[in-house]
């Protein structure tokens, strides 16, 4: 009987740990769940989006398609353009010295 009760604390500390982890794994098996309906939820509301832009484009073309398909089903690279230039930053660049503009010319300008 000594016995037994030495190892009932241990015993039931394994067991504590057993559920401790079959819960984490329960509850990252229902947060998985959860991510893969988000993103399928998400897929549906891209695909809805893609249809609903292709029949705003054929009641603008009278029904006909237009003369150049959505980027996202087009293969030809021809209508992408260059990023778009970033503005110049103040002070970076100034204008050429205009005597008019009340300074008057350098020397080494005459």
């Amino acid at each position: 009987m000594v016995e037994r009760k030495d190892r009932t604390p241990a015993h039931d500390e394994e067991i504590r740990g057993q559920f401790a982890i079959q819960r984490r794994l329960t509850a990252m098996e229902a947060e998985e769940r959860e991510m893969e309906r988000a993103m399928r939820a998400f897929e549906e509301d891209a695909d809805q989006a893609k249809r609903y832009i292709k029949a705003e484009w054929r009641r603008e073309h009278w029904g006909h398609e237009p003369e150049r398909p959505p980027a996202w089903e087009s293969t030809d690279t021809t209508h992408v353009t260059a990023p778009p230039r970033r503005p110049r930053r103040f002070g970076l660049w100034r204008r050429p010295h205009s005597p008019a503009r009340g300074r008057p010319p350098s020397p080494e300008a005459r």
